[in-house]
């Protein structure tokens, strides 16, 4: 019995961002360095005929990103590069509500992005920059110790891949408070235009139409000149929708 659609959503909430430092190396760059933790979950909806399995998991994770920011004459252009790692946790399968089976799973994940901004208003208190940009993600599913019906199942683990190809536009505000401090806010939307998942069980998975958004909150606190700390709220939301090309699920 072959799917005839896959849904997969997949949210990432950042309880603590840090950044370290914004550090100006000189006047064509500046380097930014992010540690994150926070909770991440992810859902799955996929269509088999009359009884279709859903799956339900989340965990907390924690992450690395590094971004390196060129200035340029009325323009600017980012390149980011983030990983992050989520601790292993029990992920369920149900069907028309009875749970049918059980293992663990952790996500890991990698993402790289090239923008390019145009800053709209730069003065002393507010900088307000639009951005758009291509990126490219990979994220990793480890499954293992299978439940089935209640009874362990001897599969040892099961990889599952996905990598996919977008496009993106930002929209960042600064707004400078006081000498030392400053708050900022950013929100994103995204269109996957190509991506795939390749099960080591049950095969492969391509589609072309995804959604991602992305939203964040924070304050910075410039505690030297060119180097600033700063903690904020992050919320990333990935919803995948595509066809089926040789995978199957045995009931």
């Amino acid at each position: 019995m072959r799917w005839s659609r896959v849904k997969g959503t997949f949210a990432r909430f950042l309880l603590l961002t840090l950044c370290p430092g914004l550090v100006q190396a000189d006047e064509a760059r500046f380097f930014i360095l992010e540690t994150e933790v926070g909770n991440i979950s992810y859902e799955e909806d996929v269509s088999i005929g009359p009884v279709p399995p859903d799956t339900e998991w989340d965990a907390t994770y924690a992450g690395v990103a590094g971004s390196v920011l060129f200035p340029s004459e009325g323009f600017l252009v980012r390149l980011t590069g983030e990983y992050w790692h989520s601790l292993e946790e029990t992920e369920e399968w149900t069907s028309l509500g009875t749970l049918v089976q059980e293992n663990d799973l952790e996500v890991s994940g990698v993402e790289v992005k090239g923008e390019v901004g145009w800053p709209l208003m730069d003065n002393q208190k507010t900088r307000v920059t639009p951005y758009a940009g291509f990126g490219y993600a990979y994220q990793s599913f480890e499954r293992s110790d299978f439940m089935v019906g209640g009874r362990p199942v001897e599969e040892g683990s099961i990889e599952e891949e996905f990598t996919y190809l977008f496009a993106d536009v930002t929209l960042e505000i600064r707004r400078q408070v006081s000498d030392t401090i400053s708050i900022f806010t950013e929100g994103g939307a995204g269109y996957v235009f190509e991506y795939e998942a390749e099960n080591e069980a049950f095969g492969d998975v391509e589609g072309d139409n995804g959604v991602l958004v992305e939203l964040a909150a924070g304050l910075a606190w410039t505690f030297k000149e060119d180097q600033s700390l700063e903690a904020g709220v992050h919320y990333f939301l990935q919803d995948l929708d595509g066809g089926v090309e040789n995978r199957a699920f045995v009931t």
